[in-house]
Parts: structure tokens; C-alpha cells; sequence
């Protein structure tokens, strides 16, 4: 079974996403003991309980969303342009937060590090 899940918070949308278990097999493995994980805040998560509600949304209003679709083709935007663009910047900035965060890990532990070696040294160790 296929369906969308969207979640709405008090700041509005903050997911839109596919979920499949044939996908999660291919990814996983079937009967494999590892897990997707989860990455919906808690929020998100509370709110969906309180009144949100699964559909099989992929299968509504097809030709409407088609006809959506040629409408933005009609007045020049190219959807896949402009999702490889959104791809790309997203990409772009999931790495430099990455990198950023890995920064941070390595510098705490390099100052850990040099603390426990000066107290060794100052032990004589």
C-alpha cells in the first residue's frame, strides 16, 4: 500500500513524503531487523495523531495535477529545472551544515584531548 502523509504544525506544512513498505524492503531488506528512521519532530508527530488522517492522496486529483503541470510548462517554468535546482541547493546546504556540525564534533574532542594530555603530563604519566 502507498500512501502520502502530510503533517501540519502551527507553522504550517512541515512534510510531504511517500511512505511504501515494498520501498522500505528494498532499502532494508525483507525481514531484515533494521528499521527506517524517523526524523518527524515530535510535534509533527503529535499533531498527526490529533487530527490528521492517511489517504491514498497519490491517487487524487491526478488530472487536475496534470493539468497544473502544463499550465507551468504554458508560461515557460520548467518543473524538472526548477526541482534539479531545489535538489541541488538542498544538497548544497545539507552539506555545509554536515560539515559544519562535523567541525564542531572534531573540535570538542581535539580540546578533550589536549586537556587530558596536559593533565597526564602534569601527572608525569
Amino acid at each position: 500500500m502507498r500512501y502520502m502523509v502530510h503533517d501540519a504544525d502551527a507553522s504550517g506544512w512541515t512534510g510531504l513524503y511517500a511512505r511504501s513498505p515494498e520501498r522500505v524492503n528494498n532499502r532494508t531488506g525483507p525481514g531484515s531487523a533494521a528499521k527506517p528512521i524517523n526524523t518527524m519532530p515530535q510535534n509533527t508527530l503529535e499533531a498527526f495523531r490529533d487530527h490528521g488522517r492517511l489517504r491514498n492522496s497519490l491517487e487524487e486529483n491526478v488530472d487536475a495535477a496534470f493539468a497544473h503541470v502544463k499550465a507551468l510548462a504554458d508560461a515557460g517554468i520548467e518543473l524538472c529545472a526548477v526541482t534539479d535546482e531545489l535538489q541541488t541547493q538542498g544538497v548544497g546546504l545539507f552539506s555545509e551544515s554536515y560539515h559544519k556540525a562535523n567541525d564542531t564534533v572534531r573540535q570538542k574532542r581535539d580540546k578533550i584531548l589536549a586537556e587530558k594530555g596536559a593533565g597526564a603530563a602534569a601527572r608525569g604519566d
